[in-house]
């Protein structure tokens, strides 16, 4: 299919960018059997270039050229079997349609300034499968329109005008699976019974409410996308009814609030993936993901949360993905996570946590793998935090305001692989900690107060990648750390603008020696003479 789709773009694109081309003829791709022909004003124009094997055939002529649909001498038409019109122009039609095309299973008319279909259009019990219609000037569909097309598959109507549907406007596609009705303009969902659909988008449109059993007679849907609407009331029972769907994307909304029985009858429905992310969510009312029991993926981020607590994700017992960046969380009661025993991920990215309570997780979650906790204002943990973390292989506390490391938070922590500490204001990484690191593949520490780093008899044989730039290092520090891990090859960044040439920026001291003690560091002002050089290098590069 991607060699199909490339080759029709050369030969589109060739004739769009040459619109002095004015042979009439049509090329054909053995290849991919397919053909493309040019300046042709009609249906009447192709059937006299026609050949019996062509069955893939797409018209590309200048733009704004017109091109006419009606009955004519239809020779070898009717063994078209895909037809694409997209770049013929604007076409004009007559009540006898697409008729003389009997094996015609898609047709693509996308881009040709139609205004209205018509049952005409096309024969009775067609063929069609998959009729593309998008970007378009349809303000309406009439539900009479659609009534000989009972074997179409999927339908394309997005970036049309349509501002209102009939009830059960789709009723006769009997075999409709796909229905995308992306950037139009309609405020409600009405869509009636369609038996088999499957995939129904109706993103960027101008819906601001969801009423109670709007989808009740589409039991075969799986994937529902509502996204990019002026949404913002949820009633109460909305999705009843959706005992197949797996997948359901209600994300850049403007979504304040759930209730606890928008999601009633989801309890033994295999619903997968929920997406509420970039909305204005500031709380739950109730336990609003009570009825979700098999839910695995619940995205969140990008909302205007501000506390959580033990009630937040009731009934996610199947929940391995929760995702909450980028909110304003400040708070995180105990227990909050308790009971999500699946969970292998949380992401809390970009929030404005100051502390973690000791009892935030369960005593054991054995399945959790990934925590990120950057980008907050995360200063101090406690010691415990991560007791019952014992499979967690990556966390990351970078971006924060962690001053000091303690030994016992990391203990628990027997097969992490990747640990990010950048950007905070570490001045000293104990040397229990790095010894309890010895299965490490990543370890960032960049952008700290790090002067130097303990001797320890850690070898790190799985360590592939470390960030050390952005810390006042003292140089003879330095030279042992950069000797450290070029001798065991083990990548780190170079290139930036804390380095001088191929050696980083680093504090010249009195001593030759690396001293590892603290106390001596600061009374020597390394981190303040480090800040000094970086603005003053800074300042150079403005000049």
């Amino acid at each position: 299919m991607a060699a199909f789709s490339l080759s029709k773009f050369v030969w589109v694109l060739f004739y769009i960018l040459n619109p002095f081309v004015k042979a009439q003829n049509c090329q054909s791709n053995e290849n991919v059997g397919s053909v493309i022909c040019t300046n042709l004003a009609s249906l009447a124009d192709l059937s006299k270039e026609m050949k019996p094997e062509w069955k893939d055939v797409t018209i590309v002529n200048n733009i704004g050229d017109t091109f006419f649909v009606r009955e004519h001498e239809a020779k070898y038409l009717n063994v078209i079997e895909k037809l694409d019109l997209s770049g013929a122009g604007n076409i004009i039609a007559s009540d006898h349609g697409f008729k003389d095309l009997r094996s015609l299973q898609s047709l693509n008319i996308s881009g040709t300034q139609w205004s209205i279909l018509k049952i005409s259009y096309f024969n009775p019990r067609s063929t069609l499968q998959f009729l593309d219609a998008s970007h378009n000037q349809f303000n309406m569909i009439e539900r009479s329109s659609l009534d000989t097309l009972t074997n179409l598959r999927s339908l394309n109507l997005s970036h049309n005008h349509l501002e209102t549907l009939q009830q059960n406007t789709f009723q006769a596609l009997q075999q409709l699976e796909y229905l995308n009705l992306n950037n139009n303009l309609l405020k409600t969902i009405s869509l009636g019974e369609v038996t088999k659909l499957e995939h129904l988008t109706i993103n960027d449109n101008l819906i601001e409410v969801i009423p109670s059993n709007s989808f009740s007679k589409l039991g075969q849907l799986k994937v529902l996308s509502i996204a990019s609407n002026p949404l913002r009331k949820i009633e109460d029972r909305a999705f009843q009814g959706l005992s197949n769907l797996k997948a359901l994307n209600l994300s850049r909304n403007s979504i304040e609030s759930l209730t606890s029985n928008i999601f009633v009858g989801f309890t033994r429905v295999k619903l997968t993936q929920l997406d509420l992310s970039q909305n204005n969510i500031v709380s739950f009312s109730g336990q609003p993901f009570q009825h979700l029991s098999l839910l695995q993926n619940l995205n969140l981020s990008g909302n205007s949360l501000k506390t959580l607590d033990s009630t937040s994700f009731s009934g996610l017992r199947s929940l391995r993905k929760l995702y909450l960046c980028d909110n304003n969380i400040e708070t995180i009661g105990e227990n909050t996570f308790s009971s999500l025993l699946s969970l292998d991920t949380i992401e809390l990215t970009g929030n404005s946590l100051i502390t973690l309570n000791k009892n935030v997780f369960a005593e054991s979650m054995p399945r959790l793998r990934k925590l990120l906790l950057n980008k907050n204002n995360l200063k101090t943990l406690a010691y415990n935090t991560f007791s019952g973390l014992s499979s967690i292989d990556y966390l990351s506390l970078g971006h924060n305001s962690h001053d000091k490391l303690d030994s016992r938070m990391f203990t628990p922590l027997k097969k992490l692989k990747k640990l990010h500490l950048g950007n905070n204001y570490i001045e000293e990484i104990p040397a229990d900690v790095l010894e309890g690191f010895n299965d490490l593949t990543e370890l960032l520490i960049d952008h700290n107060k790090l002067s130097f780093l303990p001797e320890v008899n850690a070898t790190f044989p799985y360590l592939k990648k470390i960030s050390i730039e952005g810390n006042p290092w003292q140089c003879p520090c330095l030279d042992w750390i950069v000797g450290f891990l070029e001798a065991r090859r083990i990548e780190y960044q170079r290139n930036n603008g804390y380095y001088d040439g191929r050696k980083p920026l680093c504090v010249v001291t009195p001593i030759k020696a690396c001293v590892r003690d603290l106390k001596i560091t600061q009374e020597y002002g390394i981190s303040d003479i480090y800040d000094k050089m970086v603005g003053s290098n800074e300042n150079e590069d403005e000049e």
